[in-house]
């Protein structure tokens, strides 16, 4: 039989049966409600589907595929891949240091360099961020660094589809740009993955790797640096004679080696110039007049020892297929010349600069009443 139980004594409203053991006397004691430990509230329907969605949602994330797309891949040996890349990352698996990982077992597999990512300093540029590896023991180092421990995880960077990036470095470097972001990873398939891009143009010397809307881009860029280059106010110099600011004609920038290397690309694969500007010059190089690009095309003709490096181990179809991927990564930043606005800008600043510049030189006590020429 059950043994009956005798009857509960009254408590106080203001305590209850529970009692708590002390640690320390070995004795029992009675708590109040607001002491008792909280129970926990069970789910109701609400809860449930808010859990459902939450897991949906962090699921969705996380088997999101991010694909990359590298261009001007370029090896510490001088040489450049014979196609881009299509590099696919997870996002909420994989960081920019992944990806990074990834082309340098590219760099690696077409021989174009046969260091690691640890063998020398690099930066990456993300959208507007730049990060660094090496620093992360460094006192006084950049807090921007990226490493193992730090992979910056894509999820991180709010990654949207035109995103673009550049990669910096004694070992290799290379541009990129978020193609897709919504993917679906392959069931079967292992990520971080990379595959080589086809291109859609052919090896002759032809117009078929831009579209007709750029063209009429490119050469409505061309027709603004031409009025900015002939434009006698649109910069501004110090006049030796008054020794103020003064505005003045334009000056062309120094050719950088980007810009040399499309020249002795189609010199050494056998083209001449004129054709060479009508199919490709002219819409790579929006902010050179064709006079300008003929003067360096026949210098750089007579200096053989300043192109004998470039396209080195390429037969002519690959030199020209390099050229058009060239091109077409640089037409796709059109470059713009300076506004009126920062015109203006620029030469209030130059004139601040220069009044500075006196004020410091009257309170040194110096014996020149000006310490700047040019």
């Amino acid at each position: 039989q059950q043994k009956m139980e005798s009857p509960k004594a009254e408590t106080s409203p203001t305590t209850t049966d529970t009692t708590l053991k002390d640690a320390d006397a070995g004795t029992k004691r009675k708590v109040t409600p607001e002491q008792e430990p909280m129970k926990k509230r069970p789910k109701v329907a609400d809860d449930v589907e808010n859990d459902v969605e939450e897991d949906a949602g962090n699921s969705n994330e996380s088997h999101r595929v991010c694909k990359f797309l590298v261009q001007n891949l370029e090896g510490r040996r001088g040489g450049h891949a014979n196609s881009d890349f299509s590099v696919s990352l997870v996002v909420g698996k994989h960081g920019l240091f992944d990806l990074v990982l990834k082309v340098f077992e590219i760099l690696r597999k077409a021989r174009l360099t046969d260091d690691a990512h640890y063998s020398h300093l690099w930066s990456i540029v993300f959208d507007g961020t730049k990060y660094h590896n090496g620093w992360r023991e460094c006192p006084g180092g950049p807090k921007s660094h990226i490493d193992e421990k730090d992979v910056r995880p894509l999820k991180n960077l709010q990654i949207q589809v035109g995103q673009k990036g550049r990669f910096q470095g004694e070992s290799g470097t290379f541009d990129f740009v978020v193609k897709e972001v919504d993917g679906v990873p392959e069931q079967d398939g292992e990520y971080p993955k990379y595959s080589a891009v086809q291109t859609s143009f052919s090896s002759a010397l032809s117009d078929d790797w831009i579209s007709e809307p750029q063209k009429r881009a490119c050469l409505q860029a061309r027709d603004d640096w031409h009025d900015y280059y002939n434009n006698s106010s649109a910069s501004s110099k110090r006049d030796r004679r008054t020794r103020q600011i003064v505005p003045c004609k334009p000056l062309a920038s120094q050719w950088n080696t980007d810009e040399l290397e499309l020249l002795g690309l189609l010199m050494n694969a056998g083209y001449k110039f004129a054709k060479s500007w009508k199919m490709i010059l002219q819409y790579a190089l929006v902010d050179r007049p064709q006079s300008a690009a003929s003067g360096q095309w026949y210098k750089l003709q007579k200096e053989g020892y300043r192109r004998e490096y470039i396209g080195r181990g390429k037969s002519a179809a690959e030199m020209m297929l390099l050229v058009k991927r060239l091109a077409k990564a640089r037409i796709e930043t059109v470059p713009a010349p300076p506004s009126q606005a920062e015109i203006l800008e620029e030469r209030e600043r130059m004139a601040s600069r220069l009044q500075k510049l006196r004020m410091e030189s009257l309170s040194d006590d110096s014996d020149y009443d000006d310490p700047i020429w040019g």
